[in-house]
């Protein structure tokens, strides 16, 4: 003899569809979230291999990663979702080219505002004390 006990509920059609159906939207959203994740790698692969061709049609040899927290993308600092996405639209995806930028050029970005500036800075700082480097807005990239 097997005893079955249901301690949260009575299985019926329609609670059996109502966990179906919130199990699937579940697994919708993760797949977005993926989507969105593959569409950034692929923007990202995408302006690496735009500079790496402007830089070689230069004539100037490859470049080489002496400092390779600036090729950290910008999800290392764990910024809001309105500072993460203002970045992106903008195509500032690493530190390397968040750091080149001012202050006043980040307040410019469409829907980046003094406070979202204040967390990329502070992100910035805490990141770079954890690397031993000074990660500040205005820095001048030798290439």
């Amino acid at each position: 003899s097997v005893e079955i006990d249901m301690v949260t509920e009575t299985l019926t059609p329609k609670n059996i569809f109502e966990n179906i159906k919130m199990a699937l939207i579940t697994i919708k959203d993760v797949i977005a979230s993926i989507e969105a994740e593959v569409a950034f790698i692929e923007a990202k692969l995408m302006t690496l291999e735009v500079a790496l061709a402007e830089h070689t049609q230069a004539g100037l040899p490859p470049p080489d990663s002496a400092d390779p927290i600036l090729s950290h993308s910008v999800s290392a600092l764990k910024l809001t979702t309105r500072s993460a996405k203002c970045l992106m639209v903008e195509r500032i995806y690493d530190i390397g080219q968040l750091i080149q930028c001012t202050e006043t050029k980040l307040l410019k970005i469409p829907n980046l505002g003094l406070k979202s500036v204040r967390e990329i800075k502070e992100a910035l700082a805490i990141l770079g004390q954890s690397a031993g480097v000074s990660l500040r807005f205005g820095t001048k990239l030798e290439n």
